[in-house]
């Protein structure tokens, strides 16, 4: 499993030579865990030099139809990939710049805010994968909340700051507060609100893209709806955010990554201060991670705890390669497996035996079918730049 920071695109192109004649028609396939699918793969073909064009690719490949005996001859394929949408639910209460924390493990340099680290995290993540993931953000509060102690402390838009769509890195960083922005990251954490606002807007599109909700927070869900005093406003726990993560995953088959900036595992005194009382922050979010479906996976926390800039990073680079891997599908199916080669922007990649180790590409299953291939490394990294690779597909020499 690589946890690179790379990325799929919406059209891989495979370009390079045939053994086979077997055809192209098109066919249906999906990535892991369902967050990327392949779709459409299509095929066309120009006859080989010196072959008669009776004999060509071109000449067998159309959908539905046996194909001739193998030959050798230009093809192309397309694969278009459906692209997950993900919608950012980003926390920009108060907290994230009244506190500061480490950004880069040198205890000699100024510590910054958690804002800026999720801005620059945030940065990071949607320009690597931009074009390959539709990502959307929601800022809770939003940005015309105020740290009064009233309503106004827990505004959600209704409808997201930017909607999930392709390319969309620049503009979800231009819609938000800049890193050392400080007037404006302000208000309560109304935290169901804003993952019900996500969800309608994952809802809205049909059901076959693959949908997922990345929810990050430095505090305790408060601003609950049905408040009945500004007291119980800001000072009790928001349970109902328990319930809109939970039916999301188990009704509409949404999940939810939790994501915990420098959360207390203690029980929090009762205070009017603004936070919730006598509850403990991180074992909610280890019982909102496991209703979102996605827990991380191992032991300690099962939401994704971070202390530092640094862990936050990796913890999203985590998620990311969990779900959004370098695998390409190669339909049709090599006849000569051993002889396929791959190539990214001119460059060989070479063939490998250990993903986990090594830079290069290797099959997906090693001993067949050999119907999808893995980057590896750098060679996944690669990819994420050029959006593009060249499979050929040699025949054995003669004789």
């Amino acid at each position: 499993m690589n946890h690179h920071l790379c990325r799929f695109v919406p059209a891989i192109a495979l370009f390079g030579v045939a053994c086979s004649g077997s055809g192209g028609s098109d066919s249906d396939g999906e990535g892991t865990d369902g967050i990327v699918s392949a779709s459409n793969a299509t095929a066309t073909a120009g006859s080989g030099e010196g072959l008669d064009d009776s004999t060509s690719p071109a000449a067998t490949m159309s959908a539905g139809e046996e194909t001739g005996p193998p030959v050798c001859g230009e093809s192309q394929f397309v694969l278009d990939v459906i692209p997950t949408r993900v919608m950012l639910v980003l926390d920009k209460s108060g907290s994230m710049v009244n506190n500061t924390w480490d950004h880069d493990g040198d205890p000699m340099t100024d510590e910054v805010t958690r804002w800026s680290s999720l801005h620059s995290t945030v940065e990071l993540v949607t320009t690597s994968f931009n074009g390959s993931i539709e990502f959307g953000a929601l800022l809770y509060p939003s940005l015309q909340a105020t740290s009064t102690y009233n309503q106004n402390a827990c505004l959600v838009a209704n409808s997201p700051e930017v909607s999930p769509g392709p390319d969309n890195a620049m503009a979800i960083l231009d819609a938000l507060p800049g890193a050392d922005e400080n007037e404006s990251i302000q208000g309560g954490t109304p935290s169901a609100t804003a993952v019900s606002v996500a969800l309608a807007e994952l809802l809205s599109v049909q059901e076959s893209i693959p949908r997922a909700i990345l929810f990050i927070t430095d505090g305790e869900a408060n601003c609950r709806s049905d408040a009945m005093s500004v007291t119980e406003l800001f000072e009790t726990y928001d349970e109902s955010l328990h319930t809109v993560v939970e039916d999301g995953w188990l009704n509409e088959e949404i999940p939810t990554y939790v994501v915990g900036i420098a959360i207390r595992d203690e029980v929090l005194p009762t205070a009017v201060d603004g936070t919730p009382d006598a509850i403990n922050p991180h074992e909610k979010l280890n019982q909102l991670a496991d209703e979102g479906g996605r827990p991380r996976p191992g032991g300690g926390p099962r939401y994704y705890a971070t202390d530092n800039q640094l862990e936050l990073e990796e913890a999203l680079a985590e998620i990311v390669g969990q779900q959004f891997d370098c695998t390409v599908g190669l339909d049709p199916e090599p006849e000569f497996p051993a002889f396929v080669e791959i190539e990214i922007n001119g460059q060989t990649v070479a063939h490998i035996d250990d993903c986990a180790s090594e830079d290069g590409w290797t099959y997906t299953n090693p001993d067949g079918p050999y119907d999808s291939i893995e980057l590896c490394g750098t060679a996944c990294d690669l990819l994420a730049v050029e959006g593009t690779l060249d499979a050929i597909y040699a025949c054995p020499p003669p004789g």
